[in-house]
């Protein structure tokens, strides 16, 4: 009976320190970048949590490896940084890429829309076509300032092809 009350509390113990150091990355980014997401360490831990409910991910890996991470661009703010970090787990259910990669990729193309397009065509994730017809579109909605809009556009085109796979691998999971 001791054996395994020992394990537990080891493991609690060892999720508390998990969680700790993954507030701790995040804290560390918004004190190097400021706080240009908008949002609080304790805001984005309260995200992480619901995010890890709806995919096979848990709250200090998002924290860690998307959160963190997405903080280090810049104009990734507010409503988009938080659809940022649903695509990107999405994504990378889908395609079977890791964390790391498919949060760079979507904060290059968030963050500087007209150069970050052409890495997501490279790497599949949105399709040449798709890239080519809207290009120019979001060129120009860059060069007169509405960044937003043609982050949207892209967070659109990316919602529309993975939304809901991280959901749904959560959903089947037997875990």
């Amino acid at each position: 009976v001791t054996l395994p009350m020992m394990a537990l509390g080891g493991m609690a113990v060892q999720g508390a320190l998990d969680q700790r150091a993954a507030i701790a990355q995040v804290e560390t980014a918004i004190a190097s970048m400021g706080n240009v997401a908008g949002r609080t360490a304790e805001q984005l831990a309260k995200n992480a949590d619901a995010l890890e409910m709806n995919s096979l991910v848990d709250a200090d890996v998002i924290l860690t490896k998307v959160t963190a991470n997405l903080l280090t661009f810049g104009n990734v703010a507010g409503e988009v940084f938080d659809r940022a970090q649903q695509a990107v787990l999405d994504i990378s259910q889908r395609l079977g890429t890791d964390l790391t990669s498919a949060t760079v990729m979507v904060g290059k193309a968030l963050n500087d829309p007209i150069n970050g397009l052409a890495a997501l065509g490279k790497t599949g994730a949105l399709t040449k076509e798709w890239i080519a017809a809207n290009k120019e579109m979001i060129k120009g909605l860059v060069q007169t300032g509405q960044i937003a809009k043609a982050q949207d556009m892209i967070l659109q085109a990316l919602e529309k092809q993975y939304r809901g796979a991280a959901k749904a691998a959560a959903d089947t999971s037997p875990w």
